[in-house]
């Protein structure tokens, strides 16, 4: 029958669904669940034995994660210390995930999504979050992002893709950066491991690339700086840190080993 379950882990949980119990498992049909203000609907499959195990397909018309990002945040109240209290993901271990999610907006912060495939995968410790294709930022996105309990400490991954987005939302929105317009391609490869926030700094590894066209460098006049210098070489007055310097096409490859980054010709 209908049922209304509270889930101690967040702040308000709430599941309604006609259920069957067969062979160890419970199945959840016309699936309404309700969790932080966010609803979707679906089935779900519930296992019942030793083995914790959700598996299931939900859609909703709108999603705001924004309140989990906080949740993981790294900063604590030692702020000089931060980056060095350890991290844990504790219970990761004994639960298995097997979910698949749609909605047709997604908030994550200040970052607004448009229709978006997911999928959430969780086992042996490791939580594993493909995306299969986002509407972002003018373009599209995806990717998997992946975190867990490794042989060294916490194992995080990022392999992400921005296509043909705009820049100046998809860098401001997602990294803080306000320094570009334009349109173009961003991808995103690392891994680290490590016990703390330092330590996975410091092992980070793999590359960044960006390919740009029809846009704009903010905050520098490049034209303006080279005048300058050929007027005047040795002169190191003038402040060049305001205006645009157009292009027609930006290409910039980044090598990242174990927290040191590179610019690759």
């Amino acid at each position: 029958g209908n049922r209304r379950v509270p889930f101690g882990g967040f702040k308000r949980f709430a599941l309604r669904a006609q259920s069957d119990v067969s062979n160890g498992t419970v199945s959840l049909t016309n699936v309404n669940v309700e969790l932080d203000g966010n609803r979707a609907e679906g089935v779900l499959t519930l296992a019942t034995d030793n083995h914790r195990a959700v598996q299931g397909t939900l859609a909703a018309d709108t999603l705001d994660l924004t309140p989990y990002v906080k949740g993981v945040r790294l900063m604590a109240t030692n702020e000089r210390a931060w980056d060095r209290l350890p991290i844990t993901l504790d219970g990761l271990a004994d639960f298995n995930l097997d979910l698949r999610l749609s909605a047709a907006s997604v908030k994550i912060a200040s970052a607004q999504l448009g229709r978006t495939a997911a999928a959430a995968n969780m086992s042996g410790g490791k939580l594993k979050v493909t995306i299969g294709d986002s509407q972002a930022f003018g373009g599209s996105a995806t990717g998997t992002v992946g975190i867990g309990n490794g042989k060294d400490g916490i194992e995080v991954s990022s392999h992400i893709r921005f296509d043909e987005v705009d820049l100046a939302n998809c860098l401001g929105q997602t990294f803080g950066l306000h320094k570009l317009e334009g349109h173009g391609t961003l991808a995103l490869d690392v891994d680290g491991t490590g016990s703390s926030v330092w330590a996975v700094t410091h092992t980070l590894s793999g590359t960044a690339s960006l390919n740009a066209h029809d846009g704009a460098l903010v905050g520098i006049n490049v034209e303006q700086l080279l005048q300058r210098l050929e007027k005047r070489p040795l002169s190191g007055n003038g402040d060049f840190r305001t205006g645009r310097t157009a292009f027609d096409r930006l290409a910039l490859n980044v090598k990242i080993d174990r927290g040191m980054i590179s610019v690759q010709k």
